[in-house]
């Protein structure tokens, strides 16, 4: 289905309850990478909203890790769009999905950081999904093994989940 800079995604079927599925595999092995990748799936499961993408199972498989995600039969934003102009009230009924999306991920403590047409699907029915949090921050709180300490006066950091930059 497509291929970026730390893995590729494929088509798959899941055989047991009989539907497709979209699996993503991590190009790399490096244990710091694989930590970031099992973030992602972590933060994207903690967004259960129906303009996020649902989120399955993860795995190893032969040493890397995966991921098994909602296939969303569809394309992305900037195919949608092309070159064309949109339409003040078209535009607002593409982006109230995304809003809502993130909103739901601001109340689990997460930020996207990465919010493009690129990462968000039409599917073929009309819905909007919001996908690749890889490199998210999540805010201190309930995953105490992730959490970097409290910021001045006792206000939660972020911490970065791609590990760039400081907090």
């Amino acid at each position: 289905l497509g291929s970026g800079g730390m893995g590729t995604v494929f088509l798959a079927r899941d055989v047991r309850l009989g539907r497709r599925v979209a699996i993503k595999f991590l190009h790399s092995e490096d244990a710091d990478i694989t930590r970031r990748f099992i973030l992602e799936a972590r933060a994207t499961a903690r967004c259960s909203h129906e303009n996020i993408v649902i989120i399955y199972e993860v795995g190893e498989f032969t040493g890397g890790p995966f991921m098994v995600l909602e296939y969303l039969q569809g394309k992305p934003l900037t195919k949608v769009l092309g070159n064309q102009r949109l339409p003040p009230a078209r535009a607002v009924e593409l982006m109230v999905p995304v809003v809502k999306a993130l909103a739901c991920a601001h109340e689990q403590g997460i930020v996207h950081r990465d919010l493009k047409p690129e990462n968000i699907v039409v599917t073929d029915s009309g819905a909007i999904k919001v996908l690749d949090f890889g490199i998210a921050k999540v805010l201190q709180g309930d995953e105490p093994a992730e959490a970097a300490p409290g910021g001045p006066q006792g206000q939660p950091r972020l911490h970065s989940v791609e590990g760039m930059g400081e907090d």
